[in-house]
C-alpha cells in the first residue's frame, strides 16, 4: 500500500499526517557479535528516517493545511458561484415571466387586430358584392362596424380604413355598372319581345303555308289510292285497260311525289326561320310543327307504299287480265270446233282440231289413248274443262310422232352409211 495520501475518513480530504511505514524488531537472542554496528548503524538510519518523516509529516500537515484552505476558498467561491447562478436563473426567470407577459398582451393585441381587421374585412366583402337593392343596408352596416371595430384594428386601422373607403368606392362602381347593365336588358327584353312577336307571326304565317301544301299532298295520296282501287278490282278489265290504269297510277303517283317534296323543300328551305323562333320564342307553335312533320311522314310513307302496291297489284291485274284473255281465246277454239254446240268434243271434232290447230293428224292410238283418259263412261266426248289436257295429249301425240318420224329417218340414214361403208370394203379389197 502506498506510504502517504490516504484519506482519512474515505470521502473526507487527504490527511498528511496519516503515514503507513513497516516496522522490524530484532530481539536480543537474535542478535550476533556484529549486530551491535549494525544496531548504531541502524539507529541512525531510523533517526535519519524519523527525522525524514517529520520533515515530511510538516511538510503534508503544510500541504494539509494549504489543501484544506483551497478547499474552503472552493467551496465559498462553489457557493458564491451557485448564489450567482440563483440570482441568474431568477433574473431569467423573471425576464421570461416579463417576457411571457408581454407576449401574452402581444398576442391578445393581434388577436383583436386580427378579430377586428376580420369583422371589417367581412363586411367589406358584402359591400363589394353589394347589389342596386342591398347597397345602402350594407354601407350602414360597413359604417356601424368600423365605429366598433376600427380603433381596436392596432396597427391595421389606417389599412382597414383605406379598405374600407376602397371597397365602398369599387361597390358604386359596381352599382353604376349593373344599373347599366339593368338598363340595357330591359332594352333588350323590349327588343326581343319586337322580335319575338314578328317571329310568332312569321311562323304563323309559314305554318299556313306548310299546312296548305300538306293538305295539297294529302289530297293527292287520297286520289293515288282511288285510282290504285281500280287495280284492286279488275275483273272486267283487259290487259290494255290494265296498262292505263297503271300509267294514271304512276302518273298520280308523280304528282304525289312532287307535292310531298314541296312540303320537305319547303322544310329544308324555311325551316330554320321556324325553328330558331320555336326553340326560344314560340315554344307552343311546335307541336304544329311536329304534327305537320308527321302528316308529310305518313303522307310519303302512304303514297310510296301505295305506289309499290299498285305495281305488285298491276302485275295480278294483268296476269289476271291475260289469263282471262287467254281463256276467252281458249273458249273461243273450243267454240269453234264445237260444231254441235253440245259442250264436249266428239272424236271427228278432235280430229279436226288437231289438224286445223296443230297441224297434226291424230293417229287412231292417240285417239283411244284420249277416250280412255279425257272421257268419262257415257259421255260423246272431250268436255270443256278438260280442254287443256286434250291440247297437251295432242301435242304429247305430235311429238311421240316427231320422234317415230325422227327414228325411222335416222335408221335410213344409218342404212345407207351402212351400205355406202360395205360398198367401199368390197372397193378397197378389189
Amino acid at each position: 500500500p502506498p506510504a502517504t495520501g490516504w484519506k482519512v475518513p474515505y470521502d473526507g480530504p487527504i490527511d498528511p499526517s496519516f503515514v503507513v511505514a513497516e516496522k522490524r524488531s530484532i530481539g536480543p537472542e537474535n542478535r550476533r557479535p556484529g549486530d551491535r554496528k549494525e544496531e548504531e548503524k541502524g539507529s541512525q538510519e531510523d533517526e535519519a528516517k524519523r527525522r525524514g518523516l517529520e520533515d515530511k509529516k510538516k511538510q503534508l500537515e503544510e500541504m494539509r493545511k494549504k489543501q484544506e484552505e483551497d478547499f474552503k476558498k472552493r467551496v465559498e467561491e462553489q457557493k458564491k458561484a451557485d448564489e450567482e447562478a440563483k440570482k441568474r436563473q431568477e433574473e431569467e426567470a423573471k425576464k421570461r415571466q416579463e417576457e411571457e407577459q408581454s407576449l401574452k398582451v402581444t398576442v391578445e393585441q393581434r388577436r383583436q387586430e386580427q378579430k377586428s381587421t376580420l369583422s371589417i374585412r367581412r363586411v367589406i366583402q358584402k359591400v363589394r358584392a353589394a347589389t342596386p337593392d342591398t347597397f345602402e343596408h350594407l354601407e350602414r352596416e360597413l359604417r356601424q362596424t368600423l365605429e366598433a371595430e376600427l380603433e381596436a384594428c392596432g396597427t391595421q386601422k389606417q389599412r382597414m380604413k383605406e379598405e374600407s373607403d376602397k371597397g365602398l368606392e369599387q361597390a358604386r362602381a359596381r352599382i353604376e355598372q349593373i344599373n347599366l347593365l339593368r338598363r340595357k336588358e330591359i332594352e333588350k327584353r323590349e327588343e326581343e319581345d319586337r322580335k319575338k312577336r314578328e317571329a310568332e307571326d312569321r311562323v304563323k304565317q309559314l305554318l299556313q303555308e306548310l299546312t296548305n301544301l300538306v293538305e295539297t299532298a294529302e289530297g293527292s295520296a287520297t286520289d293515288l289510292k282511288q285510282v290504285v282501287v281500280k287495280l284492286e278490282d279488275s275483273s272486267d278489265l283487259s290487259v290494255a285497260d290494265v296498262e292505263r290504269t297503271a300509267q294514271a297510277v304512276e302518273g298520280q303517283g308523280l304528282d304525289t311525289r312532287l307535292r310531298t317534296k314541296a312540303c320537305t323543300d319547303f322544310i329544308l328551305q324555311r325551316g330554320a326561320e321556324m325553328r330558331d323562333p320555336l326553340s326560344e320564342q314560340a315554344p307552343d307553335n311546335r307541336p304544329a310543327l311536329l304534327r305537320l312533320l308527321q302528316r308529310i311522314y305518313e303522307s310519303t310513307r302512304a303514297a310510296e307504299s301505295t305506289i309499290i302496291a299498285a305495281r305488285g297489284k298491276k302485275q295480278s291485274a294483268a296476269r289476271r287480265a291475260a289469263a282471262r284473255e287467254k281463256t276467252k281465246e281458249i273458249q273461243a277454239v273450243f267454240d269453234k270446233y264445237d260444231k254441235d254446240r253440245d259442250g264436249v268434243l266428239s272424236k271427228l271434232e278432235v280430229l279436226k282440231y288437231a289438224k286445223g290447230e296443230h297441224s297434226f293428224n291424230l293417229p287412231d292410238d292417240a285417239i283411244a289413248r284420249i277416250w280412255q283418259h279425257l272421257v268419262e263412261e257415257g259421255s260423246r266426248g272431250v268436255p270443256h274443262e278438260r280442254f287443256y289436257w286434250l291440247r297437251v295429249a295432242i301435242g304429247v301425240a305430235r311429238e311421240s310422232a316427231r320422234d317415230e318420224q325422227r327414228r325411222l329417218e335416222r335408221e335410213e340414214k344409218e342404212r345407207a352409211l351402212s351400205d355406202m361403208k360395205a360398198e367401199l370394203q368390197d372397193g378397197v379389197r378389189e
